[in-house]
């Protein structure tokens, strides 16, 4: 037999599969912006086109990501 804590007594079980957290609109805008800081993690190059307040905000969030075997992490 199981004790159950009131604290954990209205979670599930795990399963097979993982679960995660439903995605939120800053998530959604950050997509478009992953190749874009892979490619600079994986040349050290910047983006073409980009002005320096955009520069900016690349950098912060390239602090964000590693890049290993040409996957961001």
């Amino acid at each position: 037999m199981m004790k159950t804590f009131q604290a954990t007594e209205s979670v599930s079980a795990p399963g097979d599969e993982p679960t995660f957290p439903p995605s939120t609109v800053k998530v959604h805008a950050l997509d478009s912006k992953l190749p874009a800081i892979l490619k600079f993690l994986n040349h050290g190059k910047h983006p073409n086109r980009h002005t320096s307040e955009e520069l900016d905000c690349l950098h912060k969030q390239v602090h964000n990501f590693f890049a290993h075997d040409n996957q961001l992490w």
